[in-house]
């Protein structure tokens, strides 16, 4: 293992156990919130990452940038006004991630306005650790958006049309799992997801998505 596979390691792991926790902490939380238990109940209710980490989606993150971790578990039954609840339960991950992302993307636009020469070296990995935790953060976000199930984007759909989350729901939900599976292996996964990621980019951190990539290469020698 050579030093700039180390390095984007020492950064990669923490990025992703934080976007992955928040994430799903959000959804949990907000279900508590709302009047369903089970998050709390089952656990999940915590920023222990352990306790959300999916190995087999957090090596699809350094692999592929793109990943998953458990899904917490939510009776939509037990929510106060479950149709509408369940669109804030859904939007409150993506949400978590869009605003960590957007706090990483203002320290990496502060940052680029000091030359990576000019800074110490706890500097450039704290460079390092935002240019990555965007990407991901904002990656996880706009995922998650997308409106195939179980993703959050279908929850959210399913909550405006008044569908509500029952065995039709569940179902779908098996059946959107292999669409995704066949989307990520043509790459048509990153094709719908990169290009959102740029604007993000371009509004929040002042430099293209290419930039980004260029500036961690660079950073990681």
């Amino acid at each position: 293992m050579d030093v700039s596979t180390v390095k984007e390691l020492t950064v990669a792991v923490p990025a992703i156990l934080l976007a992955v926790t928040v994430h799903e902490y959000s959804h949990g939380y907000m279900a508590d919130r709302l009047g369903d238990p089970t998050p709390r109940l089952a656990g999940r209710l915590t920023l222990n990452p352990i306790a959300h980490i999916d190995i087999l989606g957090a090596l699809a993150f350094i692999l592929f940038k793109i990943g998953w971790a458990k899904p917490v578990p939510v009776n939509f039954n037990n929510l106060r006004n479950p149709e509408r609840d369940m669109i804030w339960v859904a939007f409150a991950g993506p949400l978590s991630n869009i605003v960590i992302g957007a706090a990483m993307g203002i320290g990496i636009r502060i940052s680029f306005g000091v030359s990576a020469g000019d800074l110490p070296i706890w500097a450039k990995f704290g460079l390092l650790f935002f240019i990555y935790g965007f990407i991901i953060n904002i990656a996880l976000a706009v995922l998650n958006l997308i409106p195939i199930p179980p993703l959050d984007g279908s929850r959210i759909i399913g909550g405006i049309m008044g569908w509500g989350y029952d065995y039709r729901m569940a179902r779908a939900e098996m059946i959107g799992v292999v669409v995704l599976f066949l989307l990520l292996s043509l790459n048509l996964l990153g094709k719908l997801i990169w290009p959102v990621v740029g604007i993000f980019s371009s509004l929040i951190t002042g430099h293209t998505i290419g930039e980004l990539f260029i500036a961690f290469s660079i950073l990681l020698r």
